[in-house]
């Protein structure tokens, strides 16, 4: 008598405090919703501002960069610094001209077939830089680390497309770059 009398106490008491836990997860879940909305908002905001920024780099997706390789590649990438000090745009030249650093990544080209292509790529400018208003340009080549030494020959050109929407290769300039087995350079 006595057990039973303790075991119907203690469901009754195991009962109001699963309708307490019932109440607060019940709580919970109100406030994990917002919470969640909250959390969601903040996700798409990032994706946002993601999609923008490789969307003005003209990237269709991040680069595939670890740290380790940022580390290998920053010490031995081009002097930008120097650079950006040579061509400072806070200093005025004496026609009251400013100038004006832009770095682009190359991206593949999509209009033009593979063959007619096979390892090309595009570097397309802003529309707001005229060609007719650029005095020079530098371009940086990051040559990979390769087993054997090889000789790479790298042909800059312009392209241009004639009025039937065919493209031709203007010549720029050719090189020919000699590599050292196991070892990255960069070439301009």
């Amino acid at each position: 008598l006595l057990f039973l009398c303790l075991a119907a106490y203690l469901s009754a008491g195991s009962a109001m405090e699963m309708n307490q836990t019932s109440k607060l997860l019940a709580d919970n879940l109100e406030q994990c919703s917002a919470c969640d909305y909250r959390e969601h908002s903040k996700l798409m905001r990032l994706h946002s501002i993601k999609s923008q920024i490789l969307s003005i780099l003209r990237l269709e997706q991040a680069p595939n960069i670890s740290r380790d390789m940022i580390r290998q590649l920053i010490p031995k990438a081009p002097p930008l610094t120097q650079l950006l000090d040579q061509y400072d745009p806070r200093v005025e030249d004496e026609d009251r001209a400013t100038t004006e650093t832009i770095i682009t990544m190359a991206t593949k080209p999509i209009h033009f077939t593979q063959d007619e292509l096979s390892s090309c790529c595009l570097f397309s400018l802003s529309p707001k830089i005229q060609p007719k208003n650029i005095l020079s340009a530098q371009l940086w080549v990051h040559l990979r680390p390769t087993s054997t030494v090889n000789t790479v020959f790298l042909q800059v050109c312009r392209l241009s497309l004639d009025k039937e929407g065919n493209s031709t290769r203007i010549r720029v300039r050719s090189l020919k770059i000699d590599t050292d087995a196991g070892s990255s350079s960069w070439q301009s």
